[in-house]
Formats: C-alpha cells, structure tokens, sequence
C-alpha cells in the first residue's frame, strides 16, 4: 500500500473515453457505480487524482472488496454494487474493467456485457 501511494502520489489518469461513458450514462438516467479491490482509501485516491470523483458524487455507489466477504474473482463487490444501485437483472450491466479477474466477477455476478479497457490496448471480453 505504501509502495502504490509513492508511485501515485502525483495523481493518476483516468481510462481514455471513462469520464464520457460516465457522464453519458447518467444523462440517460443511469445509475453508475464502482466495484474496486481496492481500499477505500485507494479508491478515493483513484477517483480523486483522475478527476472522476465529482461525477460520482454518490458514496454509496462505491464498493470496496473490504466492505464484502470476497474479493474478484468472487462476484460479491459486483452483486453489491448492482445491489445499491437497485439493478435487479445483473444481465443488464455493463461493466468496464481493467483486470481479468475483474472480468470474471463481473460474469459470474451475471453481468452479460462485460468490456475491459486498457489504455494502449485493444479492449477485451470474456
């Protein structure tokens, strides 16, 4: 944890395309949440020095794998955010991820249009 504040502590950048899916979705009047492994701490970091927190104001739409039982690749961070959000058909998600095991939550939470975006890379799908 320590390491991973000293190499980000000049901020982070958020995926190319995050903020604009983000704010699109919610034009639309979708609920937007995060599902991290990461610590609290680190997610607000992350959301922070990305620029994304102000576009989601909504703490509760934000889970840590520290608030469920397990963590990715158990879909238990994923059910609870789809939970809070009041989605009730985990098949119409979608969800952005950044890891594989990510990915594999996301599936098993029933999530049906799972996409990872990795900056440099061609997006993924499992």
């Amino acid at each position: 944890e320590v390491h991973y504040q000293q190499l980000t502590a000049g901020g982070i950048k958020a995926l190319p395309g995050a903020a604009a899916l983000i704010q699109s979705a919610q034009q639309l009047g979708l609920p937007v949440g995060v599902a991290s492994s990461g610590a609290p701490s680190k997610i607000q970091h992350n959301l922070s020095s990305s620029g994304l927190a102000a576009l989601l104001p909504d703490q509760r739409l934000i889970v840590s794998a520290a608030e469920v039982r397990c963590g990715k690749p158990a879909p238990d961070v994923y059910l609870e955010v789809l939970r809070r959000m009041g989605c009730q058909d985990a098949s119409r998600a979608l969800v952005v991820e950044d890891a594989v095991h990510g990915l594999v939550a996301a599936k098993a939470a029933g999530a049906s249009d799972v996409a990872s975006l990795e900056e440099g890379g061609l997006p993924i799908s499992l």
